[in-house]
Parts: C-alpha cells; sequence; structure tokens
C-alpha cells in the first residue's frame, strides 16, 4: 500500500504500468424498481491485477480469537479478543482458487483474468466468472488444505 487512499474507506482505482490497483474494493452498484443501491466497500481489502498474468489480493481481515480463562477457583470462562491478520496472496492462470460455497467450498483451477473478472474453471468443466470484490472475498484467506479438510469433514455428516 502506497499512498493514503488504501487508509480512508473510499474505493480508489489507480494504473499504473498496466497494473489497475483497487483499493478498499467496491461489488457493484445494484437498481432495483429505479432505485440505485450502492456497493459494499471493503474497507482494508485490496486488489492488484495485471489482466492476463496475475491478480494479488492484499490488506487486513478481522479476526476474532476466543480465549478461555482459568480462574483459581477452578472454574474457566471465555473471553472474546478481536485482532488483524495480514493478507498477501497473489493468484496466476492456473491456479486453484475458491468460486463458490454452501455446505462445501468448490474450487476450480483460474483461467483468465481479466481487468474486472476472474474466470474459474470447475471440475465438471464449467467457467465460473467471479468479479473483484467476489473473488477478493471468497479468496482473501484461501488454503488449499483447510478447504480440503473442512470439505471432508462435512462430507461425513451430510
Amino acid at each position: 500500500m502506497n499512498n493514503a487512499a488504501a487508509i480512508t474507506a473510499e474505493p480508489t482505482v489507480t494504473t499504473e504500468n498496466g497494473v489497475t490497483t483497487h483499493h478498499n474494493v467496491k461489488s457493484r452498484d445494484r437498481k432495483r424498481f429505479g432505485v440505485v443501491y450502492e456497493g459494499e466497500a471493503r474497507k482494508g481489502h485490496h486488489v492488484e491485477v495485471k489482466p492476463g498474468d496475475y491478480v494479488r489480493l492484499f490488506g487486513t481481515n478481522k479476526k476474532v480469537r476466543y480465549l478461555k480463562v482459568h480462574h483459581r477457583d477452578g472454574s474457566m470462562s471465555g473471553k472474546s479478543v478481536p485482532y488483524d491478520q495480514d493478507y498477501d496472496l497473489t493468484f496466476r492462470v492456473g491456479d486453484r482458487a475458491e468460486y463458490d460455497s454452501y455446505n462445501l467450498s468448490y474450487t476450480g483451477i483460474i483461467v483468465s483474468i481479466g481487468a474486472k473478472t476472474i474466470g474459474i474453471q470447475s471440475d465438471h468443466g464449467k467457467v465460473k466468472r467471479l468479479r473483484l470484490h467476489e473473488f477478493s472475498w471468497r479468496n482473501d484467506d484461501f488454503d488449499i488444505e483447510k478447504i480440503r479438510a473442512r470439505n471432508a469433514d462435512t462430507m461425513m455428516h451430510i
């Protein structure tokens, strides 16, 4: 993050040498019955895109850690402690990424990286296009081993 625009909550877009950086990436605006609903800006979440080459996700996630407190009388209590977790992930054509989820997380191979969308091919051959905002919130904590373990555990209970 090289400028003050990344600190504010306003979404900004800068382009330099073919690389476009979206600070505080924003979902698209929606229009329903003539009323325009402004898209959500993800404060602290940034996307850097070089079409055809790579997409980089970086920023800070707000996380909560649950701490157990042991008291002298033998009782226990818990406390939620918020913290910030930095992330910096780069995806290239041919890498795996998440494109959908419900009970299970569905991953596929990135087949195209455009200025506004990322194309991910499912294991069944269909290509799903994600806008930068959706790609960012689905993959900002991407870890294929955790996804496989979580899917295997969930499959045991479905």
